[in-house]
Parts: structure tokens; C-alpha cells; sequence
């Protein structure tokens, strides 16, 4: 029996994948900004990506980083509407990928999977986005938290905490990445 996924839906899936992957985190942990030569490949991608001109400021995150910003900011506008269906499943596709491996389950669960540097900062990036997005939609009128649907944060909210609690609780309290993940959670709690 195997599962059949839309063209769009597979390549979602491989993307949320990538960063978690050892190939993929180590890339995103270890970047260095492009040498001159690769820079000027860099900033053509860079723009076309972002929709800006070519021949402007190069950015020095990973490609990768600029592809899902460039994809929260299509999904997830800074607009004032709430979430679209469409962008109601990227949220969705991302936190079930980048914070929900360790949600609490019924049943007995595997050790918790401690979150790489990488995923913290693809998380980082997606609670930025978010905030964006939920600025503009209380900003509009539409209400705050919870109860407003079309909520990037009403979204977000329960996986993010589930997230937060497991990843302590499994953290040498002299873990670099228990600062990352205090800074993770007030970027959500303070847009």
C-alpha cells in the first residue's frame, strides 16, 4: 500500500525534509556567506526567488532560508487577510514536519528527537513570517489569538508549545540550543 502525493504535495514534503535531513542540516548550520564568484550566481537566484531585481543587494542566508521566506511570504502575506486554504496547509506542513515529530502521543513514544540548529532556524523564520502575517491581520481588525480564524499564530500555537515543553525537558541545562528555543518561543509570544 503506498501513498500517492500531488506533484506539489511531494515536493512540499521533500522540502520540509531537507533541513532535518543530516545533509541538509549540516548545509544550513556550517554556511559560510558565497565567495565573490558565487555570489553573483547567488544574487541572480536571490532575486528571482524574491521577485526583486536583478543586480540587488545580496542576500547572505542559504538559498534555502530565501526559498521558504519567499514561500511564507506568498502563503502567508503580510496583508491583513486571514489564511488562505492554501496557506493554512503549508503552516500546517511545516510545523507538522518542524515541531510536531515530538507532540504528545496516547500511546508510548520513541526517546524525544532533539531539534538540530538547522530546524531552529527554519522555525526562527516561520515564527518571524507568522508574526508578520499576524501583525497585519490584527492590524486589520480581525481579532487576536485563538479564537480568530485565519490565525497564522491560532495555527501554530499548540505545536509550538508541545514542541517547546519536550525539547526542555530533554536539554542539558547547559545547552546552546535551550537560548535558541527561550528566543523561539517569546519571537511567537511577542509579534
Amino acid at each position: 500500500l503506498g501513498l500517492v502525493l500531488p506533484a506539489w504535495e511531494y515536493y512540499l514534503y521533500c522540502f520540509c525534509l531537507w533541513p532535518l535531513s543530516e545533509l541538509g542540516g549540516r548545509s544550513l548550520e556550517d554556511h559560510k556567506p558565497p565567495s565573490s564568484v558565487a555570489a553573483a550566481a547567488s544574487t541572480a537566484i536571490s532575486a528571482l526567488a524574491s521577485g526583486a531585481q536583478p543586480g540587488a543587494a545580496t542576500d547572505k542566508r542559504p538559498l534555502y532560508l530565501q526559498l521558504l521566506d519567499s514561500y511564507l511570504h506568498l502563503f502567508a502575506p503580510p496583508d491583513g487577510q486571514p489564511l488562505s486554504r492554501e496557506g493554512e496547509r503549508v503552516v500546517e506542513a511545516f510545523s507538522q514536519f518542524w515541531l510536531c515529530q515530538n507532540a504528545p502521543r496516547a500511546a508510548p513514544a520513541p526517546a524525544c528527537v532533539i531539534t538540530s540548529a538547522a530546524s531552529l532556524q527554519c522555525l526562527s523564520h516561520l515564527v518571524h513570517r507568522l508574526n508578520l502575517h499576524e501583525a497585519a491581520f490584527v492590524a486589520a481588525g480581525h481579532g487576536r489569538g485563538m479564537a480568530a480564524d485565519g490565525s497564522a499564530h491560532a495555527q501554530l500555537a499548540r505545536p509550538l508549545l508541545d514542541f517547546y515543553q519536550t525539547q526542555l525537558k530533554h536539554l542539558p541545562d547547559i545547552s546552546a540550543r535551550v537560548v535558541s528555543l527561550i528566543q523561539l518561543l517569546i519571537r511567537f509570544l511577542q509579534p
